[in-house]
C-alpha cells in the first residue's frame, strides 16, 4: 500500500496531505532474470511468464530497434504482474502528478509494468506495445541528462504520435482499430490532429502509422521519429519525410479509410437504434458483457467507470433496471480490468457473478427476487476469462489461469472439487456446455487436435482461434475440431448437439455465425458494419442481445424474435484481404537458396478413428454426484527429447513446397545489432533495492515572514518505489540564511506504511524596534527541529488512518549586538531552548480524479489531531485539531464548482494562533498590524518562539495577512472554475497558456477568535492594544467579526509557472470595500 504523504507548507506547489491508497493484499517477493538488453522481474507464480517474455522480447527487441532506428543506452526493466488486480497494488507512479507544468522535470526510466492479461496471444501484443512505448519515449525524451532537461521544456508531442506508434507496432492493422476509425471518421471530419485525446488519440494514431506503413513504407517510421527528435515538430517531420504538405497527408489518410467505409456500406447494415436497451452518454462508461436468462425475459449486463463496476438486471418487458452488485474503486491513471465481473445465469432467477474482492476471485450467485447470495472462493485461479453453468447450475466450466496457463476447468458449485481439462500454453477460451450431453465446446488458438502437447514458445502462439469439442467421458487423446479458419472464431453458444453459434471475423468484421455439426458446415447469420463485442442468445424466445460500438459509444442492443436461420454473405473488407494476401505470400517460396531435400519414409501407425457421437453420450454425466479426478496424481505425459536426438518435428515439419520465404532485405542497423554477442540469460536473482532519481522540482514561494524564496525538491526511489527518499529546501533570496530543510523516507512495501520525517525551519529577523526609546537594531533567530516516526493503515482505497509520534525542539537566539557584550542599555531576551514530545493522528479521505491541471472532481477530507508536550517544564504544552473538507462538483465537462471548509482550534497552556486573511504565495503581500498583542510583534525583550507554530489561514481575498487572529479559525471558500479554451474546444490545445487558462468566480467567508465562537454581533470583539512613549491605549472593535469577499480571477501557466490573478471586493460589517488585486503563484485548493 502507498499513499501520497504531504510535506510541510513550504512545498504546497506539488504536494498535499491528501492522496489515494494502494492496498497491498498480497506480499510481493520479487526475482528477476537478466540479459544484455532486459531485466524481467516476477514474483511467485509468475516465473513462467518471465521466462516466456524474456525469450520473446529478445527476438522482438532486434525487430523493434531496426524499425525505430534507435537502441537505448541501458537495459529495459519489465515488471510482470500475474493479473491486473495485482498490478493495481503496485506502488509505482502513485506519487507522481498526472498533469504537470514547467519547473518539474521527470527523469525518463526504461521500465514498464505489465499485467498478464490471461491470454498468451494478448500477452505478446501487450509486451510489444509497452516495449515500443518505452523505447519511443526514451528516443524522444531520454539520452543524456542535458537532453532530458532540454526536451522536458522544448519537446511536447501529442498523444496520438507516441501512443499511436506503440499501438501500431504491437497490433498493426487490428480489427478494433478498423472498426473504431470507420465509426469515428463517419461522425466527424478531422481538420487537425491536435483535437484528439485519450483513447481517440491512441487508436487514431495507430491508424495514421498504419496508413504511413501501407502507403509510404515501414522504413519511414524511423525516419519520421528521428526527424521529430531533431526539429521538435511531428507535423513538419511527417511532411518533410513523405514529401507532402501535412494538410494533404491528413486528407489522404481520411479518404483512405472513408473509401473502405463506403465499400462496407454496400454490403453491411447498421443495427436498428430502436433496439437499444442500454446506453450511456459518458464516454468513460464501458459496457463489457451481456447475458440473457433461459426464458429470455431478463437481461444482465456489466457496467464499468474509472475502475468501479456494477451489474444490472433489466426486465425486458418493463425496461426497469435493478442493480445486483457493485464494487471496485476509482483509479487515476491506472490500468483497470474491464473484463470482470463475468456473468452467466444458473437458472431463470439466479445470476452468477464472478468478481474480484480484495485481490481474490469469487464466484457468487444471486437470487434476483429473494436476494439470497452464495459465495464460492476460487483460490487456485489467478484470473478468469469466462465461465458458464450447465443446465441445472450445479457445474460450471471455467476458462482461467492456473500455473501461468489459460486452460479449461470443470468446477462443482456444491463441493470443493476442480478438474483440469486442458494443460498447455495455448489460450482455451469461452467454454460452454452442449445441452443434454457430456461435451464442452470452446475456442482455442491451438494448432493441432492433440490433448497432450508440449510447447510451443510464446512467439509461436497463433492469434487465430478455432472451435473444439471435448467430451468429458470419451475424449482422451484428441479434441474434435469444428472450425479450421484463418480467423478468430470465438464465444461459442451451443443451441443443441447439432448447432453451435459463435462469433467470427473471417470477413474482417466480427459477426454471428452458425456451425452445423451434422454436415460440418457454417454460415454467416448477421452482417453488421461494426464488430459484435459480446453477445448472448435465448433460444426459448430467439432473443439476440449484443454489445456494439455505435457513434463512439458501446451500446447494448436487443432483438426479440431474431431470425437465427437466415443466411448472409458479405465480402471480406480491405483489412482482411490484405491480411490474407500477406499470409499467402508468406507461404510462397521466393528467392530461396537451394536446399538438400531429405526424403523421409512414412511410418505407418494405426490411429483409431475418432468420430463425434450423434448424441454426444447424452445423459452420461451425473451433475449431482460427478466424480472429479485427483489431477495431482495424474502427471502430464510429455516426452523429454534431448538436444542430440535426431528426431523429426512432425508438428512443424517444413515441406519444400510449403516453406516460407527467408529472404528479407536487412538494414545496416539490423546487421550491426547481429554483430553483438548472443544474449545469455542469468537468474533467477533476488531483487535488491537500487535507487535512482525520480524528479527534480524548482519553483518559487512567497513566505509571509521570509519573503521571496526559492523552493527545490527532489525524490529518489528504488525501481519498485517501495522505498522513497524525498527532500528539499526553501531558501530566502535576500540572504539565504532563512529557510527550511526537509527530508522524508517512506517504506511502502507492505499493507502498512512507515515513514521517518525530518524538518528544520529557520526564521532570521532583522528590523528596527520602534517601541523603545533608543533606536536599537533587532536581530533574532528562531529554529524548529522536528523528527517524526509514522505509520499509515488503509481502510479502503480512498480512506486511511495515520499515527505518528514525534520529537521537536524550538530554539531562540538573540543576535542583537548588546546581547553578546558585557554592557547592555536595553532589556534583552535570553537565548532559550524548549523540547517537546507529542503525537499526530489523522483520518484522510480522498476519492478525487484529476481531469486536468488544477481540475479535480470528487471529494477530499482531513481530520488531524496534534499535541505537543513540553519536556522542559516551562508550561509550553498545547494541542490542536484541524478539519479540512473539500469537494469538487462537476457541472458540465470540466466546468467545476469547488468548495472548501477549514476549521481549526488550539487549547492548552500555550495556545497558538491562526492568522486569517490574504492568499498563499501572495507576491505583493501586506500584513495588518494588530498592536502590542499581535502574534507577529517582535521586540528585543521578548522570545516569540510561538511564531514557529503560527499558521496563516487562507484564502480570504480582499484582506491583508493577519486581518484577524485567534486561537480558533474558520474559513469557507467557493469557486466556480471555468477552463475557457479547454471547455470550448473540447480537445487538446498545444499552448500551455491557453490549455491551462481558467476564469473563476469566488466567494470567501471566515473569522478567527479567542474563546467562544463569534456567533452573535459583539460576541467576538477584537481589542487592539498600542504602547508609545509610555502611553497605553486600547481600541475595541464591536463590528461583525465575520469577514467576506467576492470577486473573479484568472489562472494560467506563464513562463512555466502557474500564475493566479484575482480581483476581490471585501465585505466588512456588511459594507463592501474597495477593489483589491492579488497576484499569487501555485495551485488552488
Amino acid at each position: 500500500m502507498i499513499l501520497l504523504l504531504g510535506a510541510e507548507a513550504v512545498s504546497q506547489f506539488y504536494h498535499t496531505p491528501f492522496g489515494h491508497n494502494r492496498i497491498q493484499y498480497k506480499r510481493f517477493d520479487w526475482f528477476f532474470y537478466t540479459t544484455s538488453n532486459f531485466e524481467v522481474y516476477y514474483y511467485p507464480g509468475g516465473q513462467e511468464y518471465a521466462r516466456e517474455a524474456l525469450d520473446f522480447l529478445e527476438d522482438e527487441f532486434v525487430k523493434l530497434t531496426d524499425i525505430l532506428g534507435y537502441a537505448p543506452y541501458t537495459k529495459t526493466k519489465i515488471f510482470i504482474y500475474n493479473s491486473i488486480h495485482d498490478l493495481q497494488q503496485s506502488n509505482i507512479g502513485i506519487g507522481g502528478d498526472v498533469f504537470t507544468i514547467g519547473g518539474k522535470t521527470d527523469f525518463v526510466k526504461l521500465q514498464v509494468e505489465i499485467a498478464y492479461p490471461g491470454k498468451a496471444d494478448e500477452f505478446k501484443q501487450e509486451l510489444i506495445e509497452q516495449l515500443s512505448s518505452i523505447l519511443i519515449n526514451d528516443m524522444m525524451f531520454g539520452g543524456s541528462l542535458a537532453e532530458i532537461f532540454q526536451n522536458s521544456y522544448l519537446l511536447s508531442l501529442p498523444e496520438w504520435f507516441i501512443n499511436g506508434a506503440a499501438k501500431y507496432l504491437a497490433y498493426g492493422w487490428s480489427s478494433e482499430m478498423d472498426d473504431y476509425i470507420r465509426d469515428y471518421l463517419s461522425r466527424r471530419k478531422i481538420s487537425g490532429l491536435v483535437k484528439v485525446q485519450n483513447e481517440d488519440a491512441d487508436i487514431i494514431g495507430q491508424s495514421i502509422w498504419n496508413f504511413i506503413a501501407i502507403r509510404y513504407g515501414r522504413s519511414n517510421i524511423s525516419n519520421i521519429l528521428n526527424l521529430t527528435r531533431i526539429i521538435r515538430n511531428e507535423e513538419n517531420s511527417i511532411a518533410s519525410t513523405l514529401g507532402i504538405p501535412f494538410k494533404n497527408f491528413l486528407s489522404q489518410w481520411q479518404n483512405y479509410y472513408l473509401q473502405q467505409k463506403q465499400e462496407i456500406n454496400n454490403y453491411y447494415i447498421s443495427p436498428d437504434r430502436d433496439d437499444i436497451i442500454a446506453e450511456y452518454r459518458n464516454k468513460n462508461i464501458k459496457l463489457s458483457h451481456v447475458s440473457l436468462n433461459p426464458n429470455g425475459d431478463k437481461l444482465a449486463f456489466t457496467y464499468h467507470k474509472d475502475g468501479k463496476f456494477r451489474v444490472y438486471v433489466a426486465d425486458i418487458q418493463s425496461g426497469n433496471k435493478k442493480k445486483i452488485v457493485s464494487g471496485g474503486y476509482s483509479v487515476n491513471g491506472q490500468q483497470v480490468d474491464e473484463n470482470t465481473p463475468l456473468i452467466d445465469w444458473a437458472d431463470n432467477e439466479t445470476l452468477g457473478v464472478l468478481l474480484y474482492k480484495r485481490g481474490y476471485l469469487y464466484l457468487n450467485t444471486y437470487n434476483i427476487h429473494s436476494g439470497k447470495k452464495f459465495q464460492k472462493p476460487l483460490t487456485r485461479f489467478r484470473q478468469v476469462e469466462s465461465f458458464s453453468f450447465n443446465d441445472n447450475g450445479k457445474l460450471a466450466v471455467i476458462s482461467g489461469d492456473v500455473d501461468g496457463k489459460n486452460d479449461v476447468f470443470l468446477v462443482s458449485m456444491r463441493r470443493n472439487a476442480l478438474r483440469r481439462i486442458t494443460n498447455d500454453i495455448y489460450d482455451d477460451l469461452n467454454p460452454v456446455f452442449i445441452p443434454g450431453t457430456a461435451a464442452i465446446v470452446f475456442s482455442s488458438n491451438r494448432e493441432n487436435d492433440s490433448v497432450k502437447v508440449s510447447g510451443p514458445n510464446l512467439k509461436d502462439v497463433s492469434s487465430n482461434f478455432n472451435l473444439f469439442i471435448y467430451d468429458l467421458d470419451t475424449t482422451t487423446t484428441f479434441f474434435h475440431r469444428l472450425t479450421n479458419t484463418y480467423s478468430k472464431d470465438i464465444q461459442p453458444i451451443a443451441k443443441n448437439q447439432y448447432s453451435v453459434y459463435y462469433l467470427s471475423d473471417q470477413k474482417g468484421i466480427t459477426n454471428l455465425f452458425e456451425y452445423k455439426v451434422q454436415d460440418s458446415t457454417f454460415m454467416q447469420i448477421s452482417a453488421f458494419e461494426n464488430s459484435i463485442l459480446d453477445y448472448d442468445i435465448s433460444f426459448n424466445q430467439n432473443a439476440f442481445s449484443y454489445i456494439m460500438l455505435d457513434r463512439g459509444r458501446p451500446r447494448i442492443f436487443l432483438e426479440e424474435r431474431y431470425n437465427l436461420n437466415k443466411q448472409n454473405f458479405t465480402p471480406q473488407n480491405a483489412r482482411k484481404r490484405l491480411e490474407q494476401a500477406q499470409f499467402v505470400v508468406s507461404r510462397l517460396p521466393q528467392n530461396q537458396p537451394e536446399r538438400t531435400v531429405i526424403e523421409v519414409k512414412p511410418i505407418e501407425v494405426e490411429i483409431p478413428e475418432v468420430e463425434l457421437p450423434d448424441d454426444f453420450r447424452e445423459g452420461q454425466v451425473n451433475t449431482d454426484n460427478y466424480v472429479f479426478q485427483d489431477e495431482e496424481n495424474e502427471p502430464d505425459i510429455v516426452e523429454e527429447i534431448g538436444p542430440g536426438d535426431d528426431l523429426i518435428d512432425t508438428d512443424d515439419y517444413v515441406f519444400t513446397d510449403d516453406s516460407r520465404s527467408t529472404y528479407k532485405p536487412e538494414s545496416f542497423f539490423s546487421n550491426y545489432r547481429k554483430l553483438e554477442k548472443k544474449s545469455r540469460i542469468y537468474g533467477p536473482i533476488a531483487y535488491e533495492p537500487r535507487f535512482n532519481f525520480s524528479n527534480l522540482i524548482t519553483s518559487f514561494a512567497i513566505d509571509p515572514l521570509r519573503g521571496f524564496s526559492i523552493l527545490v525538491e527532489s525524490e529518489i526511489s528504488d525501481i519498485l518505489e517501495n522505498h522513497r527518499l524525498s527532500g528539499g529546501f526553501l531558501a530566502n533570496t535576500s540572504d539565504f540564511k532563512s529557510g527550511d530543510i526537509f527530508v522524508e523516507y517512506n517504506f511502502l512495501k507492505y499493507w502498512m506504511d512507515f515513514h521517518v520525517k525530518l524538518d528544520r525551519k529557520v526564521i532570521l529577523l532583522r528590523q528596527n524596534d520602534d517601541n523603545v526609546e533608543e533606536l536599537v537594531d533587532l536581530r533574532q533567530k528562531y529554529i524548529l527541529n522536528k523528527v517524526e516516526f509514522g505509520a499509515s493503515v488503509p481502510i479502503t482505497n480512498s480512506f486511511r488512518i495515520e499515527a505518528a509520534p514525534f520529537f521537536a525542539t524550538t530554539e531562540f537566539r538573540n543576535l542583537q549586538n548588546q546581547a553578546v557584550s558585557a554592557v547592555s542599555t536595553v532589556d534583552l531576551a535570553d537565548d532559550n531552548v524548549v523540547s517537546f514530545t507529542g503525537v499526530r493522528g489523522a483520518f484522510v479521505m480522498d476519492n478525487t480524479i484529476e481531469r486536468g491541471f488544477n481540475i479535480y472532481q470528487g471529494s477530499r477530507g482531513l481530520v488531524e489531531f496534534k499535541t505537543y508536550y513540553d519536556l522542559s517544564g516551562s508550561n509550553k504544552s498545547f494541542s490542536n485539531i484541524e478539519v479540512d473538507l473539500r469537494h469538487y462538483q462537476k457541472i458540465h465537462r470540466e466546468l467545476t464548482l469547488a468548495g472548501r471548509l477549514f476549521y481549526g482550534t488550539y487549547w492548552g497552556n500555550n495556545k497558538q494562533d491562526y492568522l486569517v486573511g490574504g492568499m498563499q504565495n501572495w507576491i505583493f503581500n501586506k500584513t495588518e498590524n494588530q498592536g502590542e498583542e499581535d502574534p507577529l510583534k517582535f521586540t528585543n525583550s521578548t522570545d516569540n518562539s510561538n511564531i514557529l507554530f503560527t499558521e496563516f489561514v487562507t484564502n480570504l481575498r480582499g484582506f491583508d495577512y493577519n486581518e484577524l487572529f485567534g486561537n480558533s479559525a474558520l474559513v469557507f471558500n467557493a469557486e466556480l472554475r471555468f477552463p475557457v479554451f479547454r471547455y470550448l474546444s473540447g480537445s487538446p490545445i498545444s499552448s500551455n497558456f491557453l490549455r491551462n487558462f481558467q476564469l473563476i468566480g469566488f466567494y470567501d467567508f471566515g473569522s478567527a477568535w479567542n474563546g467562544k465562537p463569534p456567533i452573535t454581533r459583539g460576541s467576538g470583539a477584537q481589542t487592539k492594544k498600542y504602547v508609545s512613549n509610555g502611553f497605553i491605549g486600547e481600541i475595541s472593535n464591536f463590528q461583525n467579526p465575520w469577514l467576506a469577499s467576492y470577486g473573479a480571477g484568472l489562472r494560467t501557466v506563464l513562463l512555466g509557472y502557474y500564475l493566479k490573478v484575482d480581483v476581490a471586493r471585501p465585505i466588512r460589517d456588511f459594507q463592501v470595500g474597495s477593489t483589491r488585486f492579488y497576484f499569487t503563484l501555485g495551485l488552488d485548493f
